[in-house]
């Protein structure tokens, strides 16, 4: 809460893996907690029709390069 999320810098479920365990999160549902963070390097697939068009544009032109990037940065718009 006290650091803002960051793109892609930051793994933060292998960060806290033991204090999320620790906290009573059983190991095998820490996969699908991981879907739900900003800066994963894992990521859904997102309707883009949703975003604002200048967003749109921006994900649309990172994902013609580096399509991995793209689904990073999506949730974090």
């Amino acid at each position: 809460m006290t650091s803002p999320p960051y793109a892609n810098a930051i793994d933060y479920v292998r960060a806290n893996k033991f204090s999320l365990v620790w906290m009573g999160n059983p190991l095998k549902d820490l996969a699908v907690l991981r879907t739900g963070y900003l800066g994963t390097e894992r990521h859904k697939l997102f309707d883009w029709d949703g975003f604002p068009t200048a967003v749109r544009r921006i994900l649309q032109e990172l994902d013609l390069k580096d399509h991995a990037k793209s689904g990073v940065l999506a949730p974090y718009f």
